[in-house]
């Protein structure tokens, strides 16, 4: 899960740029922003010394990481005719993964996690990113370390957390409590919170559950990018392959929870055994009914506590997608775009 390191080989470079522009092809097709999240989940101190990377060398990796994030939003505001506005619907997300195993609940306390988080959130402030994504948290104690160090840095956060097969956290903590814990640690600052790793089949009964009592934490829940497999996290580790699931049954249950139960997504996306036809099945199916025509909204810049980042940027078209998705590596965004 390392991925940080393909940016300093060309060609591993290439498919990760093509993995990006894919789903930025999503974005264009249908008319709403794009969060670009940086392969940096492993891009922290522990893991780069198991894989024998040094500071200056973590350091130069993160930010060739935030510069594709860049290059992207440079072909993006091309393909697209440049603007403000333009610009604004491609937001830049420094990764931040957990400081031990994925589905693991460490015992890092809240002011360990800060300080471990701290090295690695200061240098996406410093590589100009608009934002931070703690993604795949698995206790309330280090997410809410890491929005601390966002807080020093004053810089934007959302907080992602993954979920069991019974809908609580790795540490058997329930969802609302990790949320409003991490809320009451932070004075609310992080812009909106999400969960990823999981499939909605597995918190599906608690979001109704809890929709049906009228929990007001729900409102914090903006996001959701969920696995394609209904595996449980041990099951996944046993597997020689990803389970790429039902990308069509997926997208359903994504409807099935936009926007009924948690209102209009900030965020969708995939996460472990998705590709784009996961998120473009998901695009099709949940876009009609959460993005109103009527209404003009714009992706902007996430702001600091009590913000909300906003996925869609207006109905209008501001370019026409051409029908062949496929692209070489050489190509650009502004190559895919009949202006």
């Amino acid at each position: 899960f390392a991925a940080f390191p393909l940016v300093d080989h060309p060609g591993h470079r290439a498919v990760l740029k093509q993995w990006y522009t894919d789903h930025i092809l999503l974005a264009l097709k249908h008319s709403v922003g794009f969060l670009f999240e940086t392969a940096t989940w492993r891009a922290s101190s522990h893991w780069a010394n198991r894989l024998g990377i040094g500071e200056e060398e973590l350091e130069r990796l993160t930010m060739a990481c935030i510069e594709l994030g860049r290059e992207l939003r440079s072909e993006f505001e091309e393909a697209m005719g440049g603007g403000e506005l333009v610009r604004d619907r491609f937001v830049i997300a420094g990764v931040v993964g957990p400081a031990a195993d994925g589905y693991t609940a460490n015992a890092i306390r809240v002011e360990e996690a800060a300080a471990y988080h701290a090295g690695q959130v200061r240098l996406m402030a410093a590589g100009g990113v608009d934002m931070v994504s703690a993604v795949t948290m698995c206790t309330a104690d280090e997410a809410a370390g890491v929005v601390q160090a966002c807080m020093h840095e004053m810089i934007p956060v959302c907080v992602c957390f993954t979920l069991e097969t019974d809908g609580r956290l790795p540490s058997g903590q329930l969802l609302s409590e990790a949320i409003h814990q991490v809320d009451s640690l932070t004075d609310e600052y992080p812009s909106y919170y999400a969960i990823n790793c999981a499939h909605p089949t597995h918190f599906l009964p608690m979001l109704r559950l809890a929709a049906k009592e009228g929990d007001e934490w729900l409102g914090r829940l903006k996001g959701l990018e969920a696995n394609a497999s209904t595996k449980s996290h041990e099951e996944l580790d046993a597997c020689d392959e990803l389970d790429a699931g039902d990308a069509e049954g997926l997208a359903m249950e994504y409807k099935s929870i936009f926007p009924g139960i948690l209102g209009r997504p900030a965020v969708v996306g995939g996460c472990c055994g998705t590709d784009a036809s996961h998120v473009g099945q998901v695009c099709e199916v949940l876009f009609p009914v959460c993005l109103s025509r009527e209404e003009d909204q714009h992706l902007h810049r996430p702001e600091c506590a009590g913000q909300r980042l906003l996925a869609a940027a207006g109905r209008e078209r501001i370019g026409s997608l051409v029908t062949e998705p496929s692209l070489s590596r050489q190509e650009s965004l502004s190559d895919l775009v009949d202006e």
